[in-house]
Formats: C-alpha cells, structure tokens, sequence
C-alpha cells in the first residue's frame, strides 16, 4: 500500500464550531452597531418636533450617548431582526433619506451601503469584486474616460481597506477568546483525533491550510501533542506583522478578469489575492506539498469552497497526485446530507474535468463531523 500525504482545508466553520464570532455577517453587525453609536455620540442625531435631543431610535435597537440597549436574543435572531428593518426600503439610499443620521454613519462609503443590504449572507470580497467589474463597466465611456473610470474605482479601493482594517480589529478580538474557548470545549479533540489518528503516514506528511485569519487549529494541534503538524495560514494572520492578512478577491480565471488585467492598470487589481500571495512564501509552501509527486487526500472541514478562492482551490483538486476528497460537515441528518450536496457543487466548479471531478469527491459519510459542542 503506497502511503498518501494529507492536505487539511480549514475555513471559517472550524472558528464557528468553536464558538468564536468570525461571520462577516457578525462584523458587518459589530461595524455598523459601532458606527451608530459614534454618530448618536457626535451628537449628529435626529430632533423630536419640540426640537430636543432624541436617540436614534431604530425599532427595537435604541442608541443613545450615554448607553446602548440591545435586544437579549440570539445572534441569528438580532441581525435578522437588524435587517429585516433595513428592507422596509426599496434600496439604502432612501433608507439614508429617511434617517439622515446614517449619512454620517456610512462616511459615503456606497460599498459599504451594498455590503449592508445583504448583511445576513453577503460575502464581502465576492461583493467587492461585483462592485469592480460595475464600476469598470459603468465608467469607461463617461467623459473623461479612464480618468473617471480610475477615480471610481480608486475610491472603491480606499473604502475596501478602510473595512479591512475594521474586519482585522474585530477578528484580533475574536481571536483573544480561542485559548478559553479551546479549554471549556474539550470535544475539540474529536476532529483533531479524526484527522491524525487514522493517518498512516508521519506527521510530517500532512498539512494544515487555514484559510482563517486566526490561529484555532494551530492551537488546537499543539494542545492536542500534534505539534509537528505544520500549518499555512495562507490568509495570513491577525497576529504578526510579518504574515498579514490576504483580504480580497481571488478567481483570476474569471472571464472579466481579463479586461481588468488588458487595461493596463495596476490600480484595478490592488486586492486580488494572487498579488498578496508573494508577499511571503506561504503559497510556495502549498505549492511544494502538492507537487512532491506523492499521493495525497484533501480533508475539506468548514470551508465553503467559494469562488473568492477559485484559482487556488483549482490547482489543488485538479493536480495529478490528488487522489480523494473528503468533505466534513456539522450538520445532522437530513440536513448534512444538503450541505454536503451544496458542497459537492461548490467544489464542482473549480474543476474543468467534470468526470475527474466525480472520481475524486467522495460521497457522503455520516462519520466525518465537525464537533459542535451541543
């Protein structure tokens, strides 16, 4: 029997399992509940008809400088709640009209407006490439041409790293919580012992890809005596300055990439991934694991296999030494089974070779759970 190695996908539904906040779904909640509070506390809030000082009252969110009351519900429930006020307007901008606070608030960012129309799913590097390819297609033949075209999109640029820099605060905070989180919940070690233990090669053979800006898994390995597992936090990582995070988009196999690129603009490719990636030898390292012409599985456990990682997802099921890929879930019953199916086309599309595709994703298995605690 020829001894595989194993590479280990991990993604944000390992840091969820833990119990850490790391959706951008809960971010876009903790921005905009902070934003509020900074505008209600600049005193740039509405007056009642007497013409006195009133919070901003937002149905059952009220904001005021002195506090913040906030619903005691679940987190699900608060940010649908949060929204479903939101989509009592056509569109954000008459949202914007009708409390004019929230001018303020969003600092004129239109991104940020779009981000926060689709709060509960939205994906914010997917967004941000969307908005791009508008903003490229909607500019070039205004008056002016590519100077109105380079401006658009510049302001999109800056708007994207002003949230980055918020996304990195926030999660830095998450990330405070892992050693605790990782001591109370001792059913941790059920996935670390599902991925090791029935290994047959050496430790050494495997690989950890955190696609995560945090550092779960890696702890969770030493804590586990698995230290001489190595992990590539290809995403980089809110901890040090040497490896910093990779926020942006990454299929430069789409078919509007290329305008981007034949535009002759470095400025239109500012946040694709593949332009971070040599920063640091952290895909160099991927690289050399995948190409030691050795056999290897892919153990895919919480990430979503979405588009915003096409082109490296691709190179990693379509190499040659790939031999299986197996899909891990949290659900239970019925539900699992949807979630691998959803999966299963996720993956679909970072292969060409469909047939090659069916050979390799292997079907679903009731064993492979991502402990939940519950």
């Amino acid at each position: 029997m020829v001894n595989k190695n194993r590479l280990v996908i991990f993604g944000n539904g390992i840091d969820l399992a833990l119990g850490l906040k790391t959706r951008y779904s809960d971010f876009i909640l903790h921005y905009t509940i902070e934003r509020m509070i900074e505008v209600v506390e600049d005193g740039e809030y509405q007056l009642d008809e007497e013409g006195k000082r009133e919070s901003l009252k937002f149905k059952e969110f009220q904001f005021s400088a002195s506090s913040l009351k906030f619903p005691e519900k679940n987190f699900l429930s608060t940010i649908q709640s949060f929204t479903a006020d939101l989509s009592r307007f056509s569109d954000v901008d008459k949202l914007i009209t009708e409390l004019n606070a929230l001018n303020i608030f969003f600092r004129g960012s239109k991104f940020f407006r779009r981000i926060l129309k689709h709060a509960l799913w939205c994906d914010m590097e997917r967004t941000y490439y969307e908005t791009l390819d508008k903003l490229f297609d909607d500019n070039k033949g205004v008056n002016g041409g590519s100077e109105y075209q380079y401006s658009a999109i510049t302001s999109l640029n800056i708007e994207f790293d002003r949230i980055k820099s918020e996304l990195e605060i926030y999660i830095r905070k998450e990330q405070d919580n892992i050693f605790k989180l990782l001591i109370q919940k001792e059913f941790f070690r059920s996935l670390v012992s599902s991925l090791c233990d029935d290994f047959d090669g050496r430790e050494e053979d495997i690989i950890c890809l955190n696609f995560n800006y945090t550092d779960t898994m890696r702890v969770a390995l030493v804590n586990t005596n698995y230290e001489k597992i190595k992990t590539i936090n290809i995403h980089g990582s809110v901890d040090t300055k040497d490896n910093p995070i990779v926020f942006g988009y990454g299929d430069d196999t789409d078919s509007s990439y290329s305008k981007l690129e034949d535009s002759n603009n470095s400025e239109y490719l500012r946040h694709f991934k593949s332009f971070r990636y040599s920063q640091n030898n952290n895909y160099e390292q991927l690289l050399e694991f995948i190409n030691r012409r050795i056999p290897f599985d892919v153990c895919i456990v919480g990430h979503s296999c979405g588009l915003s990682d096409r082109t490296m997802l691709k190179a990693i099921f379509e190499n040659e030494c790939c031999e299986d890929i197996y899909i891990y879930h949290h659900k239970k019953g019925k539900e699992a089974k949807e979630a691998h199916f959803f999966k299963d086309i996720n993956i679909s599309r970072h292969f060409d070779d469909k047939l090659l595709k069916r050979a390799r994703v292997r079907s679903f298995d009731p064993k492979l759970i991502i402990p939940s605690g519950e």
